[in-house]
């Protein structure tokens, strides 16, 4: 059975009837909602999406800019740090050259399609793989034969740094947007909720097992700098004994623990190598969806080009500006909510609504036993919670050392 405005098929009763063609979010949004719910959905999505992909931009320049600087290449401010490092709030010469740089490798593999992308995406995937394993295992080592220096982290205590992991945790965990373009290339398709569910598992464990051993692990025991902004900043200093050595000497430090810790500080840089072009392909194909009909006449065969361009080349931009990732988190955080949890919830409920009015029953080869209105309800309280809980946060300060921690999973979440 087929709706007369769209064609779209409401009842999928065999896996051999999966259809091709994909769905973007914001396209869906205009079936299932409408124009009002679309619009919502655009201006939702946009401002996700370019503050995501700024927060990539702003990493990548800033883990360059600091891997510079170890070799000498710092500009000292006047409370002993390099100027645009991380705990500096002024952009440096090198942090610029470096979201330059950024630009030049990262807008034309936007450009590219999916398939184009594959051979180095596997590599770049195998790579952060090993670094997770590095990472883990020695801070493991070390712990092992230091047992004097672990401790139980300082927990989030006040309202906002427990929204700001909140928000972190839910950013690193929302893709849905991606879904459809990531999972065009996938030969079974029937594989797909397997596949995704294997990928969010394997992140949630990685980074749990990585933030969680690496901030019980700390060399001053209650101060407030015991876990780094950026958690690969801890390798800068690895020895291959223990974390205590120095960045602009070498003495004492083994061969092969040089490799790691420059194998693990340039982490960052390339993890966000590889999440830009996918998530400003995905942002394009969104934007294409709301391209107008006469916009892409007029555009021609260019118009997947210019809608790419679109979504990679602003947060550029904003990057060169703004290098404060606190606001930024916190407000992309906020949104991941409505998209994560609300919008999948409506779209649920709205598209049960249709296949009723249309006297069908919506079965399709990813319905399970748990895909009931009740669980689509509760997944949109559940966002809307979220929501208030972190507008409420913006009354109540940070106390104490806590920000850090915050700040720690903030940093961790952008190597998603």
């Amino acid at each position: 059975m087929r709706d007369d405005e769209h064609g779209i098929p409401f009842t999928v009763l065999l896996p051999q009837q999966i259809r091709v063609e994909k769905f973007e979010y914001v396209r869906l949004a205009d079936i299932l909602l409408g124009r009002a719910g679309r619009c919502f959905t655009e201006i939702a999505f946009a401002l996700y999406m370019y503050g995501l992909l700024w927060s990539y931009c702003t990493m990548f320049g800033l883990s360059l800019s600091d891997v510079t600087n170890h070799f000498g290449l710092c500009q000292e401010s006047g409370d002993g740090v390099c100027e645009g490092s991380l705990i500096s709030s002024s952009p440096s010469p090198s942090y610029l050259i470096s979201v330059g740089i950024f630009a030049v490798l990262a807008i034309p593999a936007a450009c590219m399609d999916l398939k184009d992308q594959e051979c180095v995406q596997t590599m770049l995937s195998l790579y952060r793989f090993a670094a997770f394993g590095i990472m883990i295992l020695t801070t493991a080592i070390v712990m092992g034969s230091d047992p004097s220096n672990t401790s139980i982290p300082p927990t989030a205590s006040s309202v906002k740094d427990i929204s700001a992991l909140f928000a972190t945790i839910g950013t690193s965990q929302i893709m849905h947007f991606c879904f459809p373009t990531v999972a065009e290339g996938a030969r079974d398709k029937k594989a797909l909720f397997s596949i995704f569910s294997m990928a969010f598992l394997a992140s949630f464990i990685l980074f749990s097992a990585l933030g969680g051993i690496a901030a019980c692990y700390c060399y001053e025991v209650g101060s407030d700098k015991c876990v780094n902004k950026l958690i690969t900043n801890d390798w800068g200093k690895y020895t291959g004994h223990d974390f205590s050595g120095s960045v602009e000497h070498l003495d004492g430090v083994e061969w092969w623990a040089f490799i790691i810790r420059y194998f693990i500080l340039v982490f960052p840089a390339i993890a966000m190598l590889s999440n830009y072009p996918l998530a400003a392909l995905s942002f394009g194909n969104n934007i294409h969806s709301m391209m107008s009909e006469s916009m892409i006449a007029r555009l021609g065969s260019k118009d997947m080009l210019v809608a790419k361009l679109i979504a990679a080349t602003p947060p550029m931009i904003l990057a060169l500006l703004v290098s404060d990732l606190t606001v930024v988190f916190e407000v992309v955080g906020g949104i991941a909510y409505i998209l994560g949890f609300i919008l999948p919830g409506v779209f649920y409920l709205a598209s049960l609504k249709a296949a009723a009015e249309h006297g069908s029953h919506l079965t399709t080869p990813y319905t399970f036993w748990w895909s009931t209105p009740l669980l689509a309800k509760f997944m949109i309280g559940f966002g809307v919670s979220c929501i208030i809980f972190t507008i409420a946060s913006l009354f109540f300060p940070a106390e104490g050392h806590t920000n850090n921690n915050a700040n720690t999973t903030s940093s961790l979440y952008t190597y998603h």
